[in-house]
């Protein structure tokens, strides 16, 4: 590790230990501490990829809410933490923060594609991503409506019982 990104990573684990009232040095504690870090860091040398990593994870918290997003990220373990790093680099960092599309509208295009390939979990994940974006309950109906007719009435029918479990939920 480089001098200025050790002195980086102690000055990170100081805070840690002082935030989370761990005093424990050494063992365990350590490890935890440093598996978390590692967990929120990319690991490659490429600054570019290192850059849309950072860039999708602001994207991604941004558009999923903090909470879920960092949840994801301390739950996954060594096997599936490169598919964390891929995503937030590629789907959010290269994709979902470029320029030519709002998120309202990339939003709107997930619930279509998203009930055409009926992927409940992810549905149900971006409908409340949709509505923090500015999609409104009346869009997403018509989106799911619009769906029906090309992906049939199965995937439309469970996009909207989908639907209603969210607003529901979060009292939209």
């Amino acid at each position: 590790m480089s001098g200025s990104r050790l002195s980086a990573f102690l000055l990170l684990a100081l805070a840690n230990l002082f935030w989370s009232g761990n005093w424990i040095a050494g063992g365990a504690a350590q490890l935890g501490l440093q598996q978390r870090y590692r967990r929120f860091q990319m690991k490659t040398v490429d600054p570019v990829i290192q850059a849309a990593f950072d860039r999708g994870l602001a994207v991604r918290r941004e558009v999923l809410g903090r909470e879920y997003v960092d949840k994801s990220l301390e739950n996954a373990d060594d096997f599936s933490w490169p598919l964390q790093e891929y995503l937030t680099a590629h789907a959010w960092g290269a994709t979902w923060a470029r320029p030519g599309l709002e998120k309202k509208t990339r939003s709107m295009l997930n619930l279509a594609m998203l009930t055409a390939l009926n992927r409940a979990t992810e549905l149900k994940l971006h409908v409340r991503g949709a509505l923090r974006n500015g999609v409104t309950k009346e869009e997403i109906r018509e989106i799911f409506l619009h769906a029906a007719v090309y992906c049939g009435a199965p995937a439309a029918l469970e996009s909207f019982r989908i639907a209603k479990e969210v607003f529901a939920e979060d009292g939209v």
